[in-house]
């Protein structure tokens, strides 16, 4: 991150303004010890995420504007407990932290042309290996690693009008740092703000769907294509789409709306899918070899998909804001 991040992870003063913090009991460990999450929510960044908390877990500092100058809109920094109360001596080093950097982003850039951009924030010339697409929140992403003053594991996510870079650092790979880092990226999602829900607009394509309810059908509540094709229901495997459970009928250019698709296999309660638009190549049937998903014209080819979740008391028809 740039020099002034790291000022900031130095002058830790814990900030409650704006966002809400929900107790999740997390069990136990294998050593029969209680692990309390809890629940950062935040709707004017459209962001939730789960972390640990107590003396092995975290302390949430969270800087806004005021603090940060014109380019990140808010830092959320995650503190070991230990860390927080124990502050380095003056001159020193901070610890070793995890960081969600929130930009604007209104040029609609891609994860990849943003993060090329803005190497100050990303740290993406300080690679140490190839630079891999993902998905996070249902929204595309890249990830690397990189080593600067610490190593760190990086993605970079493009949801709305948001860029999100979210930075694990870590002294070795054995650190309680590295370890919840993963956990905490797959439990981010991302909330409405205001009130609607959020949808994925790349140029003349578009997808939204909300949280389905469990069974054999799933609804997509607003879909535009460019070029006639469908929407394809995946399941998620290690965050990414994995095997096809369902495809919706042909759907004419344009925009299309409550788009119900039938599923080989049931959506099943608390588990993540990828609803995905998929191209026709002019027979009007879907078949996963020929019509592949549809990507955007940008040099980062990104994938038009979005996440969802199921659940047994889920609405899936909601207002949309795309």
């Amino acid at each position: 991150m740039k020099k002034t991040i790291y000022i900031l992870i130095a002058v830790a003063i814990v900030a409650v303004v704006g966002y809400y913090i929900t107790r999740i009991d997390g069990g136990k460990t294998p050593e029969g010890l209680n692990v309390q999450f809890e629940k950062y929510s935040h709707a004017e960044i459209g962001l939730e995420f789960d972390y640990r908390v107590g003396p092995a877990g975290y302390v949430v500092d969270e800087r806004m504007p005021v603090d940060l100058g014109e380019e990140p809109v808010r830092v959320i920094i995650l503190h070991k407990t230990e860390d927080f109360n124990t502050p380095p001596p003056v001159g020193g080093e901070g610890a070793p932290v995890i960081t969600i950097a929130v930009f604007n982003n209104s040029q609609k850039q891609f994860p990849g042309v943003w993060a090329d951009a803005n190497v100050q924030y990303s740290n993406i010339n300080l690679k140490t290996g190839d630079v891999a697409e993902a998905v996070v929140g249902g929204a595309n992403a890249i990830r690397y690693m990189a080593d600067g003053l610490y190593a760190s594991e990086n993605f970079v996510v493009a949801h709305g009008e948001n860029i999100y870079v979210i930075t694990g650092q870590f002294l070795d790979q054995d650190s309680d740092l590295r370890r919840d880092f993963a956990p905490l990226v797959e439990s981010i999602r991302f909330i409405p703000k205001d009130g609607g829900s959020m949808g994925m607009r790349v140029g003349k394509n578009a997808l939204n769907v909300n949280e389905q309810k469990v069974g054999k059908t799933a609804t997509v509540s607003f879909v535009v294509l460019e070029k006639g094709g469908y929407v394809v229901i995946h399941e998620m495997a290690n965050g990414v789409p994995a095997k096809i459970i369902g495809a919706s009928a042909h759907l004419n250019a344009g925009e299309s709306n409550n788009v119900s698709v039938t599923l080989s296999s049931a959506l099943e309660d608390d588990k993540s899918y990828i609803a995905m638009l998929h191209t026709d190549n002019g027979d009007g049937t879907f078949d996963a070899t020929l019509d592949v998903p549809v990507k955007s014209d940008d040099m980062d080819g990104a994938i038009i998909m979005m996440e969802f979740r199921a659940g047994i008391n889920a609405n899936p028809i909601e207002p949309v804001s795309i």
